[in-house]
């Protein structure tokens, strides 16, 4: 597909997205998006060329919880819920945004941060993840295994 198509698709995507509700335009300061674009921009400009798609990072405040995905076009975009449940660790943000070459210690990080429970939220409410996560094993088991992985298992 050539990439004009693709960023059309990613676009008119994007624009479903914004227009159905489930996003809002973000609440994060641009102070704050400013300095995720960068800490983004600096770990993908460590790799070679040919392992960097064209991409570009957006913010939206979320109606579905703490997520981030990618659209067709090099889209990504990054819910404020997501940021806040990470306390702005851009070290974990980048690492779920790369998405591949990720450090096991990056994601059990990444997965005890979002488990738990937040300013307002009752301890053990039970968190419920969007659904890019259900697919995936209980928050125990998947903190256990990326854990283990990084050689920090119990």
């Amino acid at each position: 597909m050539p990439d004009s198509a693709d960023e059309a698709v990613g676009e008119l995507a994007l624009n479903q997205i914004d227009g159905s509700g489930l996003m809002q335009p973000s609440t994060l300061s641009p102070r704050e998006q400013q300095a995720m674009r960068d800490a983004f921009e600096q770990s993908v400009a460590r790799l070679t060329v040919a392992d960097v798609p064209r991409h570009h990072l957006e913010f939206r405040k979320s109606g579905i919880g703490p997520n981030a995905f990618a659209l067709p076009g090099g889209t990504i975009v990054l819910t404020d819920e997501l940021y806040r449940r990470m306390d702005g660790d851009r070290d974990i943000l980048v690492g779920v945004l790369r998405a591949n070459r990720i450090s096991p210690r990056v994601m059990a990080q990444f997965f005890v941060k979002v488990r738990q429970p937040r300013p307002g939220e009752q301890a053990g409410s039970g968190v419920r993840l969007p659904i890019a996560f259900a697919s995936h094993p209980a928050d125990e088991e998947r903190i256990r295994y990326f854990e283990q992985a990084a050689g920090d298992g119990r």
